[in-house]
């Protein structure tokens, strides 16, 4: 019984540590993005076929090779692995009327800085 209600009151500090940060996508930029649990998500507005290429343009750049690359009506799934056996999942989901959400994780707990480069070698694709 102390053991479970340790193990519950860990879970919860972890949750709520975790958290989520609003980062601005560019100094001035009226545009945001939030990093939650691993997570860097942004809303643009583009068609799904240049948000696949532009991730796949970026990450060429960035010397990562796709492993993966599922698409169905309104979402995409796309995987690729980096210098240091890294994974990266770039999911693309339509919001509707051409507004997409971008989600990055970079490794397998998420990485702030790296997720932020990634959509940065994007943007000017889309």
């Amino acid at each position: 019984m102390k053991t479970s209600l340790i193990l519950v009151a860990a879970v919860l500090s972890a949750a709520f540590a975790a958290g989520c940060t609003t980062v601005p996508v560019e100094s001035g930029a009226t545009d945001t993005a939030q990093y939650r649990f691993g997570n860097y998500d942004v809303q643009v507005y583009s068609e799904m076929d240049r948000l696949i290429g532009a991730a796949d343009r970026a990450m060429n750049e960035m010397d990562h090779t796709q492993t993966d690359k599922k698409r169905t009506g309104h979402e995409a799934s796309l995987r690729y692995r980096g210098p240091g056996d890294n994974l990266v999942l770039i999911k693309l989901k339509n919001l509707g009327n051409d507004r997409h959400n971008i989600r990055i994780r970079y490794g397998v707990a998420g990485n702030l800085g790296m997720s932020e480069q990634v959509y940065e070698k994007m943007r000017p694709r889309l």
